[in-house]
């Protein structure tokens, strides 16, 4: 009797054991490439049950046109999910909370994007080259946009909330049609690169908290003609203002301390800058308003400018105060005016 009560026993638990098998391998409750399927006029339509789509769901699917999350319920999409594909709209679930690496990377067609107030993290390369995406909404939840997430976008004006700690570098990086950006208050430095060649860049709003502007973060941003950096930067690098050819003016923070090699060469349209008296470093050929590589851009002409120390124009282009402790050409190719 005992032998056979242990036996259905075993039994009971080996049948239980090859249902929750068949159950969890049949009818799986995430998305993957091997069970998505794309239905009439390329739309999929994501059951309720479904948790999430798994990377690479649909992985260069040009025959996708929209997806549907029937429910909502989806927690999470995979990096890689849609690359390539032809999506045109997505609406993503109000509980996902990262948009993956390279989620949306390369959606040529992709013309709009709902993101829900759920997701604190873009992750790189997120919607790299989505060059059909002309518009995008930022949630208030967002913390960290991340590297390259949005290079080559299409897209006239972001409004970055002020939610945001983080910017990677490259992240708006040739962004050819951007005209405005707000940058979010409590953002204290901007990383290389991150809105190069953004030719059509017209304004910048500045977080009242910078103190760093990397290197090349606005290199190339040709159409920018004003700039207004506030009291906080300590620290501008490299090139990075460069080859900003319609810039004619600058305010120059008042905490200002260095400015890095060729910040702002190629600047043609630039007449005059006041740099403030605790300015200890300048880099080389950090005014040349002539192209220091003409080959590469013929269209850049040599000009001059007027640099300023604490209200006066200096006596040469070498005529800094004795308080800067490094000078390494920063005036090379100018001319000075009394």
């Amino acid at each position: 009797m005992k032998y056979l009560k242990w036996l259905a026993s075993a039994l009971a638990v080996i049948a239980l054991g090859i249902y929750l098998f068949v159950f969890t391998t049949l009818f799986t409750d995430t998305l993957t490439k091997y069970n998505a399927s794309v239905y009439a006029e390329g739309v999929c339509r994501v059951p309720a049950h479904i948790a999430g789509i798994e990377a690479g769901c649909f992985r260069a699917r040009r025959d996708l046109k929209k997806i549907v999350f029937e429910g909502g319920c989806a927690e999470h999409i995979g990096e890689n999910a849609f690359v390539g594909s032809a999506l045109e709209s997505i609406d993503i679930p109000e509980l996902v909370a990262v948009i993956e690496s390279g989620t949306f990377l390369c959606c040529d067609k992709l013309v709009s994007v709902n993101i829900p107030e759920s997701v604190a993290v873009i992750d790189t390369i997120a919607f790299q080259n989505c060059t059909a995406l002309e518009e995008i909404k930022l949630p208030d939840s967002l913390k960290s946009v991340g590297a390259l997430a949005f290079a080559g976008c299409a897209f006239k004006a972001v409004d970055i909330p002020d939610s945001v700690e983080e910017i990677g570098p490259y992240a708006f990086w040739s962004c050819r049609s951007l005209e405005h950006v707000k940058l979010p208050e409590q953002l204290s430095a901007i990383e290389r690169d991150c809105f190069y060649e953004c030719k059509a860049l017209k304004t910048l709003e500045f977080p009242a908290e910078l103190t760093s502007i990397a290197p090349e973060a606005f290199s190339g941003c040709s159409a920018l003609e004003r700039l207004s950096l506030p009291d906080t930067v300590k620290s501008i690098g490299d090139k990075a203002f460069a080859d900003c050819l319609s810039l004619k003016e600058i305010h120059m923070p008042a905490s200002l301390t260095k400015l890095g090699n060729t910040v702002f060469s190629g600047c043609a349209a630039l007449q005059s800058a006041a740099l403030p008296d605790c300015t200890e470093e300048i880099g080389g050929q950090a005014f040349c308003s002539q192209n220091p590589n003409p080959r590469e851009s013929p269209e850049y002409v040599e000009g001059h400018i007027t640099v300023y120390y604490n209200g006066k124009a200096p006596g040469s282009p070498w005529g800094a105060k004795k308080h800067v402790r490094r000078l390494s050409g920063g005036f090379a190719g100018m001319r000075s005016k009394v």
